[in-house]
């Protein structure tokens, strides 16, 4: 893959690529949009590029990744997050209870990328994992050239988000973070003005059938228009729909 495979909202794409050609990429960006419109795979592929050793150049001269080096594929073994998070909390649901309390979800596949969902089952992300953050944000990346910290949703709280003011006010030159959300006005006005704005909008439900079409050619053309209209516009959501449950559903 490469950002070529990024669908829709080319003019924030390239303004992100851009960031990155100047060499001197936001220290933090919050990333906006309805869900599936792709905030985490955009990231990830932001991500990617940032430690990509082979450093590859698109048609239009901006930055890329290749996708096959060994930062690219580690990177992207986070890819599908919601497998990795249903790992996470396996393995700290086998803990003992003392140990369990203590433990925060945290997605790691790569050692300079650093993935924090909010914590469950409250879905928050809790002071603890900003302070993870932290203490480990201020050491130079061991294996790319930059260190990327994604908190996957901006659900912050109170403490959390008083504690990352924190890193926003003196950042390492090397490290980047990214706040994925929904409603950035959720987040505080300190935090926002601290941060590069990023907005990812719906993509047309033309351009959705569209991928369909492609990802799904078993669905009838009537059938992947229903899933587009379902979906809102959202890329993500519409790959992973779930049509033989949604239709057994509407049976029931």
């Amino acid at each position: 893959m490469s950002f070529s495979d990024f669908h829709g909202n080319a003019t924030t794409v390239h303004s992100a690529r851009e960031m990155l050609a100047r060499g001197r990429f936001p220290h933090a960006i919050i990333l906006s949009g309805p869900r599936g419109s792709g905030k985490f795979t955009l990231a990830q592929m932001l991500a990617k590029a940032m430690n990509c050793l082979e450093r590859p150049l698109s048609a239009d001269g901006l930055p890329d990744y290749c996708g096959r080096c060994s930062n690219c594929e580690r990177i992207g073994q986070a890819d599908d997050l919601d497998a990795r998070v249903a790992e996470a909390v396996e393995a700290r649901e086998a803990l003992r209870e003392t140990d369990k309390k203590e433990t925060r979800i945290l997605i790691q596949t790569h050692p300079d990328v650093l993935i924090i969902p909010p914590d469950p089952p409250q879905l928050l992300v809790k002071v603890d994992q900003v302070r993870h953050v932290i203490g480990h944000i201020y050491y130079k990346p061991t294996q790319g050239e930059h260190k990327v910290y994604i908190f996957s949703e901006s659900n912050f709280m109170k403490e959390a988000a008083n504690s990352l003011l924190k890193i926003l006010e003196e950042p390492p030159d090397f490290a980047t973070i990214f706040l994925l959300s929904e409603n950035p006005s959720s987040l505080l006005a300190t935090i926002r003005s601290r941060c590069v704005q990023l907005r990812l909008e719906a993509i047309a439900s033309d351009d959705v059938e569209t991928y369909l079409a492609k990802e799904r050619p078993e669905w009838a053309p009537r059938q992947r228009a229903l899933v587009a209209r379902l979906c809102g516009g959202g890329i993500g959501q519409a790959r992973t729909f779930d049509l033989a449950a949604y239709t057994a559903a509407r049976q029931d």
